[in-house]
Parts: structure tokens; C-alpha cells; sequence
């Protein structure tokens, strides 16, 4: 596989991942608050009170692009290995995320979301808030 194949692999999973994120967050019914470009990726925030109070919630928005990664059963192509990888690599931050959140209790759950998205939004290239 040549060099523009594998980043245009990666560049697709990175699009696809976070598109899970936000359709699923839009069938559980939380919103989107802002989106941020950063040195770690592209990020959303969502709407802390729609999220912080259902474990449920935080476990299916956050790790339902790990299935992205079950195409590797699907083909031993070495596009969906490398799709496959770079998608459970970029799915660490998001189990991190959740096993914070879940050791938590909501109000926690809500005071540290609250600080994290600070941190983050000082060091973010571009914030784009959104508007409900």
C-alpha cells in the first residue's frame, strides 16, 4: 500500500469514527455544544446535562466506533487492518474518557467535564460553538 493510500485510509477512519459519535448522540437525543480542532484531532463537545447522568449514555456515545474496527473479520486487506488499528488507536482517549466519567458520580461527572472542555477549548486551533 503506498503512503497516500494509508493516510487517505486513516483520514477516512478518523471521519467515519467521529460521525458515529454524533449519530449516535442524535438518536439518544444530546446535543452538540461545539466543535473543536485541535493537536489532537477533531473534537465535539457535547451538551454536559444531556450526558452526565446516564451511564448509558456516556458507554454507547462514546465507544459504538469501536465497531468500526469489526471490518478486520470482514477482509484481511491490508487497508481494513490499517483502517481497523487506526480506529482502536484512536478509540484510547474515548475508553479513557469513559472510565473517568464512570468512577464519577453525575455532579463529579459534571464539574469535571466542565474544567476538562476549559483546558481543551485554551489549547484548540479552532472552537466553533454552536447554537441551539
Amino acid at each position: 500500500m503506498d503512503l497516500l493510500t494509508a493516510l487517505s485510509v486513516v483520514l477516512l477512519m478518523i471521519f467515519l469514527h467521529e460521525i458515529v459519535h454524533l449519530i449516535t448522540a442524535y438518536f439518544l437525543k444530546v446535543r452538540i455544544e461545539a466543535f473543536l480542532v485541535s493537536y489532537f484531532g477533531i473534537m465535539f463537545y457535547l451538551v454536559d446535562e444531556d450526558l452526565v447522568y446516564s451511564s448509558f449514555k456516556i458507554v454507547t456515545i462514546s465507544l459504538l466506533p469501536l465497531a468500526l474496527s469489526l471490518v478486520i473479520l470482514l477482509s484481511q486487506s491490508s487497508g481494513t487492518i490499517l483502517f481497523s488499528v487506526s480506529n482502536i488507536g484512536g478509540s484510547v482517549g474515548d475508553v479513557y474518557m469513559v472510565i473517568k466519567l464512570l468512577r464519577k458520580d453525575p455532579s463529579e461527572r459534571l464539574r469535571w467535564s466542565k474544567n476538562l472542555k476549559k483546558k481543551l477549548a485554551r489549547r484548540a486551533i479552532y472552537v466553533k460553538k454552536l447554537e441551539y
